[in-house]
């Protein structure tokens, strides 16, 4: 029996479709990390890998082109960063295991896109009934966050986690993982890519809480 089938499920019917030729997830994790998005063109998802391509160009441009715009395009380059390569590896390894790579509910754009917008992970998650209340309370954190910055991050940080997982859950109801085939997906140890995005969102939350505290110091004096 192939090990892209189930017991109860026949070989049309099973989510999993075998793929055509697997993908070096690191490969993807590597060139994503190099500039995000090349790793999702890679794996065959043209469209999320050149919007994303897109906007990290855009961002290194404006961080340099435009000063006053420099803040903003930095956050952006490090959301990117931080979870295209991650989103890549992932990729590749679902690719692998035979999940569609331009499958719907992906729980890292989802995430993603909380982090960069102001809700619209949850219309991309299909979570509409939410959206509307998370917009209107994300301007208001965004103007809480001119005395006190961090609390857009906070913000922002939360609905990214929630999206990630109202996705996921959505991704398990066209995906589930109690038939999912027992292959290995990728050779490429799963930790890195974990590590090195653990390491950079780390990084600029020291930096974000650091300039929390000087502003905070140099308010009060």
């Amino acid at each position: 029996m192939s090990i892209f089938t189930h017991p109860e499920l026949t070989p049309s019917t099973s989510p999993y479709q075998p793929p055509a030729q697997r993908l070096s997830a690191g490969r993807a994790w590597l060139l994503s990390l190099l500039l995000p998005g090349v790793g999702q063109v890679y794996c065959g998802a043209t469209t999320r890998g050149g919007a994303m391509a897109i906007v990290a160009i855009v961002s290194i441009g404006a961080a340099f082109v435009f000063p006053q715009a420099s803040q903003i395009a930095i956050r952006l380059m490090v959301m990117f960063y931080t979870l295209a390569p991650l989103d890549a590896y992932l990729t590749a390894a679902e690719h692998n295991a035979g999940i569609d790579v331009e499958a719907p509910n992906n729980p890292r754009v989802a995430a993603l896109l909380n982090l960069t917008t102001n809700g619209f992970g949850y219309l991309y998650a299909g979570w509409r009934q939410g959206f509307w209340p998370v917009f209107l309370l994300g301007g208001a954190a965004r103007v809480a966050s001119a005395q006190v910055p961090i609390v857009i991050e906070l913000y922002c940080a939360v609905i990214a986690i929630h999206a990630w997982r109202i996705a996921t859950s959505k991704r398990e109801e066209t995906y589930p993982a109690a038939v999912r085939p027992d292959i290995e997906e990728s050779s490429f140890p799963r930790g890195v890519p974990y590590a090195v995005a653990a390491i950079l969102i780390g990084h600029y939350w020291l930096l974000v809480i650091i300039g929390q505290i000087a502003m905070l110091t140099g308010t009060a004096h």
